[in-house]
């Protein structure tokens, strides 16, 4: 053999070892018609990518095999069938995942025809087939749409108070929440939440936030013992000058209490009344000075605009420069009816710390507040719609009225 052929073999067998060696990665060009007919096996030791000649980087990458599709085509399609019974499993390019199907249907993941199952075990799986779902369970009871099966575990329902419940919106009837005040369920029947459970023998709500709530007659339940405390009015604020008194003190809210017949699982709008703010005081006999603001009514009411019962709120005291008379206390209506107290008048004074505010009203089994002198921050009015005292502080505040309170038991 001629020795520059011999030469030119060697250094192609030479680069053909080197390329070897360098070379990790193959390139398939497909033909059609292929000119070997089609391929039954591919094989790969390393990596293989398909759409693309760019591997992915990163933690845990390039994966064994990374598939890139365009457009509107199907990224990867496994099946084990050509014909029209086919169950591929499909990744489209936006990532949606088709078992059984080959449209995932805008879905992250769409199974047609069989079951899902998770879990290793009957006790911890998680079973859909059919428009069904079972935990604990593979063997569904054909009219279940949802079952529950286990020897150790409960079901938990939603846990919420009263007026929690009352906030859900929209409600459809059929809705349930376990109820933490009355601890029962409670079931929506499309007009009123109504008591699921067994009859309440005995049981107490108190209600003394200010605003409106909605108490359902437990179930059993026809006759509710009744307390409401009408809301105590405002101190007024003084002012410091000649001859001008510290403001008066608020009167108590009215206090009104017995007995109403009622109907299970009927819905009563209870209301408490907010305390009335204090007046404005001031230093100068120019300077602004207010007297303070009526305590709000506490009532029940079956229909609105119909009192079943009510207690009407403390008046405020008079501001200092109009002599700072105390206010009148609150009315009430009901088997047991109490006026609250009024308030006490505001004391006169010249130049100088001689301010006293008059003393708040009380609330029957509320009690007052204490007038207050000259330089003390004046005090809010006690538990129970009792009236906030007058100001003595000229620069300050008369003090606020209490909230009113509703207390239902059975």
């Amino acid at each position: 053999m001629d020795a520059r052929i011999k030469g030119w073999i060697a250094f192609a067998v030479l680069l053909g070892v080197i390329g070897y060696a360098l070379a990790e990665d193959l390139t398939l060009t497909t033909y059609y018609p292929s000119p070997r007919g089609v391929y039954q096996e591919l094989r790969a030791s390393g990596n293989v990518a398909i759409g693309t000649t760019t591997p992915l980087t990163g933690a845990g990458l390039p994966p064994r095999l990374y598939v890139l599709g365009s457009g509107s085509n199907t990224t990867l399609r496994i099946d084990n069938t050509t014909g029209p019974s086919a169950s591929p499993v499909v990744v489209n390019s936006s990532g949606e995942v088709a078992i059984g199907t080959t449209d995932p249907g805008g879905y992250k993941l769409r199974v047609q025809g069989g079951s899902v199952r998770f879990g290793t075990t009957t006790t911890d799986a998680f079973t859909f087939t059919s428009g069904q779902v079972g935990i604990g369970t593979t063997a569904l009871t054909a009219s279940s749409v949802l079952e529950l099966v286990s020897t150790t575990k409960g079901v938990l329902l939603p846990r919420m108070t009263e007026e929690q419940r009352d906030a859900v919106s929209p409600r459809v009837e059929g809705l349930m929440i376990y109820n933490t005040g009355t601890h029962q369920l409670n079931v929506y029947n499309g007009s009123a939440w109504v008591s699921a459970g067994g009859n309440s023998s005995s049981g107490q709500r108190i209600f003394n936030t200010p605003g409106q709530f909605a108490f359902v007659v437990p179930n059993g339940v026809t006759t509710l013992n009744i307390e409401l405390w009408g809301a105590g009015g405002g101190g007024g604020g003084s002012v410091q000058c000649p001859g001008r008194a510290g403001g008066g003190g608020g009167g108590g809210g009215g206090y009104a209490g017995g007995q109403l017949s009622v109907t299970p699982n009927i819905t009563y709008w209870v209301t408490v009344g907010a305390g009335g703010g204090g007046g404005q005081s001031s230093g100068t006999c120019v300077g602004v000075h207010s007297g303070g603001a009526g305590g709000g009514a506490s009532f029940i009411e079956r229909v609105s605009g119909t009192y079943l019962m009510s207690a009407n709120g403390g008046n405020g005291g008079q501001r200092g420069w109009d002599g700072g008379a105390g206010g009148a206390g609150g009315t009430a209506s009901g088997p047991t009816a109490i006026t609250g107290a009024n308030g006490g008048n505001g004391a006169y004074s010249s130049f100088g710390c001689d301010i006293v505010g008059g003393t708040g009203g009380g609330s029957p089994n509320g009690g007052a507040t204490t007038a207050i002198a000259c330089d003390l921050d004046p005090f809010i009015g006690n538990y129970s719609g009792g009236g906030g005292s007058g100001d003595g502080n000229v620069f300050g505040y008369g003090g606020a009225g209490a909230n009113g309170m509703v207390v239902i038991s059975w």
